[in-house]
């Protein structure tokens, strides 16, 4: 609700309109900083391009790009005179969301999932940001030297993607930084003053497809006798795929069988003997045979998946169907599991 209290009547304008708007603007422009009516800065930002990333990798990816700030004596400022600038830098979350900055997130078909985020440090613990969300400038002094008009400086960026990427599909990633997301500020005094300038850049990443595999354990058969048939072996490894990606997995025993019958040879010297064994992907004597047919395309006598972000345990059989004309010893084979995707 509003209440008036009171109605004043306009008092009547006298003398000339022009002249008196023509002092009011006189009397503003003599309380406005000197050194932006002759003096000026400009910033423009190389883009931040990761490249081609593995978001699997233990190491997050990182880069870096640069920003060039070009500061300007004005016209009327003799060459003879020192000019020193400090400007401020700052940056919001981009055009996705200008308000989510730690961490900032690159899209990709409409799905923004890719987390990472700029840094004034090359240790990247100080996040770029802007006073306005309480963050952190890049800040720098310029000095335009006697003999001089301009002077440029390179300023680095730091960026770095932040895990995990649990949901994160491969394909481009891009953020927009324009229309408002940057400001270049400038002043002669210690503050920078108010944003007189704006650059754009993009971001972008190429996730690609990749997968790892984890905690592989040997199948031990055990101690047996000497007359034991029929035996059994069970182990399992992990395979970590990027989101969707489907794989295939072939299993290599040392002597190239592609269908995955292996010869243990034995440890001791002097003992030729090598027992044979089967790699099965289900449990049992007539388990289905796991062997290294597979390619990215085809399954074949291999075993598929399809990557989830996290690791997927697969279980890896082994029979042997007599020991009883094998010298006693210690016998091992070596298996490559290979993943294609």
């Amino acid at each position: 609700m509003f209440t008036i209290n009171k109605i004043e009547k306009k008092p009547r304008q006298t003398g000339n309109p022009a002249r008196l708007t023509a002092a009011l603007s006189a009397i503003l422009l003599s309380l406005l900083p000197v050194q932006e009516a002759w003096a000026k800065c400009r910033a423009d930002m190389q883009n931040v391009d990761f490249g081609n990333v593995d978001i699997l990798s233990p190491q997050p990816a990182a880069t870096q790009a640069q920003v060039s700030v070009t500061c300007q004596k004005g016209d009327t400022t003799p060459e003879s005179i020192e000019q020193l600038f400090n400007i401020c830098l700052a940056v919001d979350g981009g055009r996705h969301n200008t308000r989510q900055i730690n961490p900032r997130n690159m899209c990709s078909n409409g799905i923004c999932d890719l987390s990472y985020n700029f840094y004034t440090d090359p240790g990247h613990t100080i996040v770029w940001s802007t006073p306005r969300q309480g963050g952190d400038t890049i800040n720098a002094t310029v000095i335009i030297p006697p003999g001089r008009n301009s002077v440029t400086v390179n300023l680095p960026v730091y960026a770095k993607l932040a895990p995990p990427f649990t949901n994160t599909v491969p394909g481009l990633y891009t953020a927009d930084f324009s229309k408002g997301s940057t400001s270049l500020a400038f002043s002669p005094k210690s503050s920078c003053g108010l944003a007189s300038d704006r650059f754009e850049f993009t971001a972008s990443a190429t996730v690609i497809p990749s997968c790892i595999i984890s905690e592989a354990r040997d199948i031990n058969f055990g101690t047996v006798q000497t007359n034991a048939t029929n035996l059994q072996g069970q182990s399992s490894f992990k395979v970590t795929c990027t989101q969707g990606t489907p794989y295939k997995i072939g299993l290599q025993p040392s002597n190239n069988n592609q269908n995955g019958q292996g010869v243990m040879r034995a440890v001791q010297a002097g003992n030729p003997d090598g027992v044979p064994y089967q790699l099965r992907s289900t449990a049992g004597l007539n388990g289905t045979v796991w062997g290294n047919t597979a390619t990215a395309q085809s399954t074949n006598n291999g075993v598929a998946g399809t990557g989830s972000g996290t690791a997927q345990k697969h279980d890896v059989y082994a029979t042997i169907s007599s020991v009883n004309n094998y010298r006693p010893g210690e016998y091992r084979d070596r298996v490559i599991i290979n993943v294609h995707y």
